[in-house]
């Protein structure tokens, strides 16, 4: 929690705020943006941006002109698309529709992701998506940007991108103020490009504001000393002075040495030939790996080289798209990149105890995790840091041989990284294997025996840990390395120039077909209108002719031919079943016995007729649906029905929630069954209780992914009651051809109705 905090920042002025986890960095940030606290925490003071009241001011009021990125990746993103997420904020301040186009393109260049309008904003890996949530805090040109770990999940080409935005921001004519939340400092061009001036938290409270250079001369060795991640330059400067820690544990100390026979252990796991990817498309193909007992290895590679579908895969998450998987070990445990992922009790003890541990084993981890405090405390009221340390606790005291972890120092303060070299370093020790990705290559350097590089879906290069680190190869993956893993390796290494910026990736559109340019509104109306009229036909002759006719137009004006396929097979049960109730149970003419069952003539004739009306009814609906985007068929809503922008997104929103839905229950029974005990064939025992836990878990996780998507959309003016409409969805040449088809269709239908009447 904050406690007498007074802060003033200039227009223009760019703000460093650095401390420890838990310090209150992100609270801060939080209630600056309009935000509420956490319940039951009272509020004193008052905050004001541009003289306007914060803290009171009206939900319905216009937005404040303020840009915030939050922590968590998963709510830097809000709709389905990134082009209309990128431009919610302009649209909420009533930008022309010319001005938004503009200030959408320029936001998605600044951040790299140019040609990324139409991205589905659920196939966007951790760091492609703190990138858009930037894109979306810059676009609408705010007075005052909030950043809270904008590079934490970005590899070191996309961080350099990050670096040469907020750059350009600076030098721009009226450039915002920046408070700017960053833990790894040590890649910022040696601090060079970060902001003048430094605020420092310690226990809610600011113990130091000022020009950095004077900052970090008095107060770099008990920011060391407390844990903190600080410019490598003046890190540097203070091994040797810290001394003292007020836990005990020094954050300068070397990790623990590596036994020279490691690697040499039993196998724990191996891939060969393994393809992994995203339904039938897969982004890492040929790859050979082995983790061994008693070794760290870790996967690096730029934002979207498949480094999570990979662990996914490897841990049974995900079903490889060839090759094969030997796990000799059982299961193995599972770090989840985002903590919340995987938590599947209610408290921090509880979570702790998940695992069978005894209430020893439990008092000892919380001592170690440096939560004693927060032990009764729900694990969705820790803070980022806290509930990282806590998710990678939790797995290493379930004692799994193998340890698979994605991102584990995400969000961590130079301690938490520290403490998590240490551990990992202490479960090989013990014989176990460790098979970790990370973006943070000074983390990898302390921990690793082994790594592996991948790019262009392949591993582009194997080896010893300082060994792969200082391949000139490294570069040519985007991978570049920060000050101190330079200094660590520049005995007899010659440092690598910089590399080329890659070609960018733009994503292939669809081609549009009749379907697809239809006004979702009309399509709905048509596929309703459709079926209130086969209702009125109950013949089973004229009802086939529709069907036939029906399924050729459809694939004649786009719709997917597979699809259509796989939906008259998956209602055909159903269809059939209609078919043999009322071919037993109608009066009629016998002409067949199905043992002590008589099927009648009127019986085939009726069941038959709504059997087709059935797949009649369901065709040209699921047709519809499936060819309607659900941003164009919100913004006809908006645009012909006087749908409120609150309610358009609020469904949008919902949608995309539930479209992940399957994948996070996917996560958390992984998550279950990575922890649950193991029966002699080495397969998980999660039974009813953790299923249980598990669906308590999906519940919480939805509640809170939803609260933080709200947050975000609140900060970008959710509530504002006049908005531009960016997207204009009219009424086209293709609705017409549409109307006049199904009047054609009905036609034909009616007249061979009455013919066969």
């Amino acid at each position: 929690m904050l406690r007498e905090v007074n802060l003033d920042v200039a227009g223009g002025e760019r703000v460093l705020v650095v401390g420890a986890s838990g310090s209150g960095k992100s609270t801060l940030l939080r209630l600056i943006a309009g935000l509420s606290p956490a319940p039951g925490t009272r509020v004193e003071g008052s905050i004001r941006v541009l003289d306007l009241e914060v803290l009171r001011r009206d939900p319905a009021a216009d937005p404040l002109p303020i840009g915030w990125l939050p922590q968590d990746p998963a709510a830097a993103v809000c709709l389905p698309r990134v082009g209309d997420d990128v431009a919610f904020g302009c649209e909420s301040h009533r930008f022309e529709v010319e001005q938004i186009d503009r200030a959408v393109d320029e936001a998605l260049h600044l951040v790299g992701a140019q040609g990324w309008h139409e991205r589905d904003t659920g196939t966007l890996s951790a760091g492609q998506a703190q990138r858009v949530g930037l894109a979306g805090a810059t676009a609408s040109t705010p007075a005052l940007l909030l950043l809270d770990e904008p590079t934490a999940m970005l590899d070191p080409q996309a961080l350099r991108r990050v670096r040469t935005a907020l750059a350009r921001l600076a030098a721009n004519k009226q450039p915002p103020a920046l408070l700017l939340v960053e833990h790894r400092l040590d890649e910022w061009a040696d601090g060079a490009e970060l902001p003048g001036r430094v605020i420092v938290l310690d226990r809610g409270a600011v113990i130091a504001d000022g020009p950095a250079a004077r900052v970090w001369s008095e107060h770099g060795a008990a920011m060391v000393a407390a844990g903190c991640h600080l410019p490598w330059p003046v890190e540097r400067a203070t091994i040797g002075v810290a001394t003292t820690r007020r836990d005990g544990f020094l954050a300068v100390n070397p990790p623990p040495a590596r036994s020279a026979d490691r690697g040499s252990g039993a196998e724990l796991l191996r891939a060969s030939g393994l393809a992994v990817g995203h339904g039938s498309s897969a982004v890492l193909t040929d790859l050979a790996l082995t983790v061994r007992a008693g070794e760290v290895v870790a996967v690096i590679g730029a934002n979207g080289a498949g480094k999570t579908t990979l662990l996914h895969t490897l841990a049974g998450v995900r079903r490889p798209l060839a090759g094969t998987v030997r796990r000799p070990a059982g299961r193995p445990a599972l770090i989840f990149q985002s903590p919340e992922q995987q938590f599947l009790a209610q408290t921090v003890a509880e979570e702790l105890a998940f695992d069978g541990a005894t209430s020893e084993q439990v008092r000892h981890a919380l001592a170690e995790l440096r939560l004693e405090a927060t032990a009764r405390l729900s694990v969705h009221r820790l803070s980022g840091g806290e509930q990282r340390r806590l998710s990678v606790g939790t797995v290493l005291l379930a004692r799994r041989p193998l340890v698979l972890a994605d991102e584990p120092t995400f969000g961590l303060d130079r301690d938490g990284v520290v403490w998590t070299t240490r551990a990992f370093r202490a479960a090989a020790a013990q014989g176990r294997g460790v098979l970790l990705t990370s973006h943070d290559l000074r983390f990898v350097l302390e921990v690793a025996d082994r790594v592996l590089v991948v790019h262009g879906g392949r591993v582009l290069a194997e080896g010893p840990c300082a060994e792969v680190l200082a391949d000139p190869l490294l570069q040519a993956a985007g991978l570049t390395l920060p000050a101190s893993v330079r200094h660590v390796l520049a005995a007899g290494q010659q440092e690598a120039p910089q590399p080329t910026e890659p070609p960018r990736h733009v994503e292939a559109l669809r081609p549009v077909t009749l379907l697809g340019r239809l006004n979702p509104l009309t399509g709905l109306a048509l596929a309703t209108v459709f079926g209130v009229m086969v209702s009125f036909l109950f013949a089973p002759l004229p009802l086939l002719v529709l069907h036939v006719l029906l399924l050729v137009l459809l694939v004649a004006v786009g719709a997917g031919v597979a699809r259509l396929v796989l939906t008259q097979l998956a209602l055909l049960p159903f269809a059939l079943g209609v078919l043999l109730t009322n071919a037993i149970s109608r009066p009629g003419l016998g002409v067949a016995r199905l043992g002590p069952l008589t099927v009648t003539d009127h019986g085939l004739e009726v069941g038959a007729a709504l059997a087709i009306r059935v797949l009649l009814v369901a065709v040209p609906a699921v047709a519809v649906t499936s060819a309607t985007d659900p941003t164009r068929l919100i913004a006809s809503a908006r645009q012909h029905l006087g749908l409120s922008a609150a309610a358009g997104f609020a469904i949008l929103t919902a949608q995309r929630m539930l479209a992940s839905m399957p994948q996070q229950w996917s996560m958390l029974v992984a998550a279950g069954r990575s922890r649950a005990p193991l029966n002699r064939r080495g397969r998980p025992i999660l039974g009813l209780r953790g299923h249980g836990r598990a669906a308590f878990g999906l519940l919480v996780a939805g509640i809170r992914r939803g609260e933080r998507i709200a947050d975000a959309l609140q900060v970008r003016g959710l509530r504002s009651s006049d908005r531009t409409i960016r997207t204009t969805v009219p009424f086209g040449r293709a609705d017409l051809v549409a109307v006049v088809l199904t009047v054609l269709l009905c036609t034909v239908a009616l007249i061979i109705g009455s013919l066969a009447g």
